[in-house]
C-alpha cells in the first residue's frame, strides 16, 4: 500500500523526466525540483507505518473494550439509555475523526483510526441494540447491515481501513 505522498514523488518523478525530455526544464532545475520534495526513507516511512498500526490496533482494542463494556453492563442499562450511548459513542468517534482528518489537518492517521471506532461502535450497536428488542440474532444480516452502513462513510472520507471493514 502506498501513501498518497509516495504516489505524489514518484508521480513528480515521472512528470520530472517528461519535462526535461520536451525541454520545459534543465537537468539542474529537474533536480532542484526533486530535491525539494524527497525525504530520506528512514523518517518518511517508519514512523507512518509506526502510527498506522498503533492507531488502527488502539482503534480494535478500545472497540473491544467499548464492546465488553456494553455487555457487561446492558441489562442495567435501560432501553433508551442503551441507544443514547451507543449514538452518542459513535457520533462523538466520527466528530474526532472529522475533526483530526480534515478540520485540523494535523492527525490524520489517528482521525482515521477514530472513523475506525465509529464503524466498530456502529457494528456492536446493531448486534446490541438487537438483543435488547430481542430480534432474531441473524448474524449475517447484522454483519450485511453493518456493512452497509459503514460503506457510505468509507466512500465519503476516503479510508482504506473502513474500506476493508465495510467489505
Amino acid at each position: 500500500m502506498m501513501s498518497d505522498e509516495g504516489a505524489f514523488i514518484k508521480e513528480l518523478h515521472r512528470q520530472a523526466s517528461l519535462w526535461l525530455r520536451d525541454g520545459i526544464i534543465s537537468p539542474q532545475q529537474k533536480e532542484d525540483i526533486l530535491a525539494r520534495y524527497n525525504k530520506p526513507a528512514a523518517t518518511a516511512v517508519i514512523p507512518s507505518k509506526l502510527i498506522i498500526t498503533l492507531s488502527i490496533l488502539g482503534a480494535l482494542l478500545l472497540g473491544a473494550g467499548v464492546i465488553l463494556f456494553f455487555s457487561a453492563n446492558w441489562q442495567a442499562i435501560p432501553k433508551w439509555g442503551k441507544i443514547l450511548l451507543i449514538l452518542s459513542g459513535m457520533i462523538s468517534s466520527y466528530g474526532t475523526g472529522h475533526y483530526l482528518c480534515h478540520e485540523k489537518g494535523t492527525y490524520p492517521k489517528v482521525g482515521a483510526s477514530f472513523y475506525l471506532l465509529g464503524a466498530i461502535i456502529f457494528g456492536a450497536g446493531i448486534f446490541l441494540i438487537a438483543q435488547a428488542y430481542n430480534v432474531s440474532s441473524n448474524s449475517a444480516f447484522g454483519i450485511l447491515i453493518w456493512g452497509a452502513g459503514v460503506l457510505p462513510v468509507a466512500y465519503a472520507v476516503r479510508l482504506r481501513p473502513l474500506l476493508v471493514l465495510s467489505i
